[in-house]
């Protein structure tokens, strides 16, 4: 795909199994350091989505396990 110029993207998200903020968002940033360690899967576009009632909280950002920490966080590893 990237030779021939389309870009690639992923939706990330946490892990079921945990039942708290902190654990799902950090679950979710796990697989996309593992997806963006790897040249050939790192992806361009990242979206972050539930289909679970977490993250409970949208902001701060400045608060570990909210979604906009997570989208900030998210940002930090594609650099």
């Amino acid at each position: 795909m990237r030779a021939r110029g389309i870009r690639s993207g992923i939706i990330i998200g946490g892990n079921p199994d945990y039942n708290d903020d902190v654990s799902w968002t950090r679950a979710g940033l796990e697989q996309l350091k593992s997806l963006a360690a790897n040249p050939s899967t790192a992806p361009e576009d990242v979206i972050i989505q539930s289909w679970q009632p977490l993250p409970t909280h949208y902001l701060p950002e400045t608060t570990t396990g909210t979604t906009t920490w997570m989208l900030l966080e998210a940002e930090k590893t594609l650099r």
